[in-house]
């Protein structure tokens, strides 16, 4: 140390000394100045622990723990406790404080969002269905949103060590709360952590107090106090209370609540909910919209509209029937908060719900025996960024799940006065009236049921919803027609629907008569029509189209589409292969037949030549010639009679038989 002069300040008085201090005389004076300025009648204060300055073994100087309850300058005393992130967010609390790395880092993520939310009101939504379930009782019409299962959530934790404690995102020992579902990793890379592996037991304070590891979906990785050292716990369903602990140290842990739980967003600010929500729907019939407030986390009733998706966090749709004692529809609407609520409106009122894939329908055509439907399965509905997957059971009792395979449960929705009403599901969908099937009548917006009337053609239409107990319905048809040509062209656009979501399938077009009793809606189907207008893009494109999903066949733009209930004139040449049947009365001018399988038989007895005087056949290759008139009122032309003879090829004669009285003979036949 080079030469200075040192004032050393004592009870005496001062001592003024021109040669260097003596390394014992430097520590005494540090040590009266830690008794003398540092040192207080605290408990937890003592001169040991506080001496700020002292001499290591080795002569050098190293500085020790300093104690103390409160840190003073002037008349400002400033507390020692961390700032906690929801301080830093509010940005309210202007006292000076201790931060740690990841309350800074998590307080400007959040900030940050809600800048960008506030801007583009982006991030408003479910982080994830998953973690909740929605529901509704009729008899109370109270519906639950409640967490449930298990939510696909992940979170890392900063572990350090410190006075034989662990410290959590730099909390001692807290007490943790894990959704279930959730995969959340304790990284043990910081150097603190040398020496204390961090496990997990259903025992407080672990193998320490005789309980055993917990390993259930835990995966540890690395060394403690290494780069990339962690241990990693995917929360099962249904796990225990959990307590983590260090395997080589006593009461460094703490406690972990495995919890039920899901995450919302809004506007960039992210919520976690475990509690059940409930609210009781006022009883009016039709649609009902359901939100969580932002503010309160509380249901509420929405009015319709953009907002829907910008200003609350839309959970569902619920639809009440006429009489408000049924929910037609309850609709599920928990859309994800990965889309921008932009995306979310546009696609709503411009694009709707999506019929994916699966679907294929199996059925009957002409046939009052088998008026039946059956769909193949899983039906995948998109509704926006959801994607529902429609199953079949044969005792459906979760979501999405109805009978559809084989048999094919389906209900039947009808406007009944201005609101929609709902028959129970059925496996023939198609409503009887009086005498005949019946068909939804709307006049001036009211609706009602009437029959269709005999001989009549009518339309039912089956749709997807995203209704969670019965996704695939019929919609009655409101117009009886006389031909099946009126029936196929109806469009079901016109039917205005005020559901949030559902997605056409097929159009099905039915004949209406008194003599169909095989069925009790006396019906048959005549015509089935695949919808395109709301399949995926996708679907379609990669679906071999066929005609009998194409619209108005009956013009000339389809004239190679011959095979149509109307009248039409075929000029070209056409070959017909496999087995024909033509019904009706047939005009063929230049026919070639050939291969004929089946009887030529006329529609009336006596009636019909086969060839004229005019033009005639030039050679008749048969069999026997069977020749008879006893359907021939006045006989033949000589004596008035009639008979039966068929005329029979031997090798040197020909026979005629008398089919009435046996009698055989035989022509007399000259060569010439």
């Amino acid at each position: 140390m080079s030469s200075i002069t040192t004032r050393v300040t004592a009870d005496p008085g001062a001592t003024l000394k021109g040669a260097p201090l003596s390394n014992a005389e430097i520590d005494q004076n540090f040590i009266n100045l830690n008794n003398e300025k540092v040192e207080t009648a605290d408990a937890v204060s003592t001169n040991t622990a506080n001496k700020v300055v002292k001499r290591d073994a080795s002569g050098n100087f190293a500085a020790n723990e300093v104690t103390v309850s409160a840190i003073k300058t002037g008349s400002v005393t400033y507390p020692t406790t961390n700032a906690s992130q929801a301080q830093m967010e509010a940005g309210t609390d202007t006292t000076t404080r201790y931060m740690s790395a990841n309350s800074v880092k998590q307080a400007i993520d959040v900030l940050a969002m809600q800048t960008v939310g506030s801007v583009t009101k982006d991030m408003t939504g479910f982080e994830s269905i998953s973690g909740s379930s929605i529901s509704y009782v009729d008899a109370t019409r109270v519906f639950t949103l409640a967490p449930s299962g298990t939510t696909a959530t992940s979170k890392t934790f900063v572990v350090t060590a410190a006075n034989m404690k662990y410290y959590i995102d730099g909390a001692e020992k807290p007490t943790l709360e894990l959704l279930e579902g959730g995969t959340y990793t304790f990284d043990q890379s910081d150097a603190s952590n040398i020496g204390h592996p961090l496990r997990f037991s259903t025992t407080s304070n672990g193998t320490h107090s005789g309980g055993v590891e917990y390993t259930t979906n835990v995966t540890i990785v690395g060394t403690p106090g290494s780069p990339g050292a962690y241990t990693r716990i995917v929360v099962p369903s249904g796990a225990p209370t959990l307590y983590y602990y260090c395997v080589n140290h006593s009461n460094m842990g703490g406690q972990v609540n495995t919890i039920q739980g899901y995450y919302v967003w809004f506007r960039g600010k992210k919520t976690l909910i475990t509690t059940s929500l409930t609210i009781t729907l006022s009883a009016t019939a039709g649609n009902h919209l359901i939100g969580i407030n932002p503010t309160s986390l509380t249901l509420e009733e929405l009015a319709a509209g953009d907002s829907i998706f910008s200003d609350t966090i839309l959970v569902a749709a619920v639809y009440l029937d006429t009489s408000t004692t049924k929910a037609l529809i309850v609709g599920d609407e928990r859309h994800s908060s990965a889309r921008d609520t932009t995306w979310h409106i546009s696609q709503h009122n411009n694009l709707g719900a999506m019929w994916r894939s699966g679907g294929a329908l199996t059925y009957t055509l002409n046939s009052d025996s088998a008026v039946t439907l059956s769909f193949s399965s899983p039906i995948y509905l998109a509704d926006e960024d959801l994607v529902h997957a429609i199953s079949h059971s044969s005792t459906p009792n979760g979501y999405f799940q109805q009978v559809i395979n084989g048999t094919a449960n389906v209900p039947t929705i009808y406007l009944d006065g201005t609101t929609y009403s709902q028959r129970v599901e059925s496996t023939v969908p198609w409503a009887m009236g009086t005498s005949t099937a019946q068909i939804n009548n709307v006049t001036s917006g009211t609706g009602g049921l009437t029959d269709a009337g005999e001989g009549k053609y009518l339309n039912y239409w089956i749709v997807a919803t995203n209704d969670i107990k019965t996704p695939i319905k019929a919609i009655m048809g409101r117009v009886s027609y006389s031909t099946l040509t009126e029936c196929f062209n109806e469009s079901f656009t016109a039917y205005d629907l005020p559901f949030l979501e559902i997605a056409p399938m097929y159009q099905i077009s039915l004949q209406t008569s008194g003599a169909f009793t095989n069925n009790t809606s006396r019906v048959k189907i005549v015509n089935v029509r695949t919808l395109t207008e709301h399949q995926s893009a996708i679907n379609q494109r990669l679906k071999q189209v066929s005609h009998g999903e194409l619209a108005n066949l009956n013009g000339d733009d389809h004239s190679q589409y011959v095979h149509t209930s109307v009248a039409r004139t075929i000029s070209a040449n056409h070959t017909f292969s496999g087995n024909n049947t033509f019904q009706g009365t047939q005009g063929f001018n230049n026919v070639t037949v050939s291969g004929v399988g089946s009887h030529m038989v006329p529609t009336a007895g006596s009636t019909y030549d086969l060839g004229s005087t005019t033009y005639a056949w030039r050679h008749v290759y048969t069999s026997d010639l069977h020749l008879s008139n006893e359907k021939h009122e006045s006989g033949n032309v000589v004596d008035g009679t009639r008979g039966n003879w068929t005329v029979q090829e031997g090798e040197e004669f020909l026979y005629l038989l008398n089919n009435k009285n046996g009698k055989r003979y035989k022509f007399s036949v000259e060569e010439v």
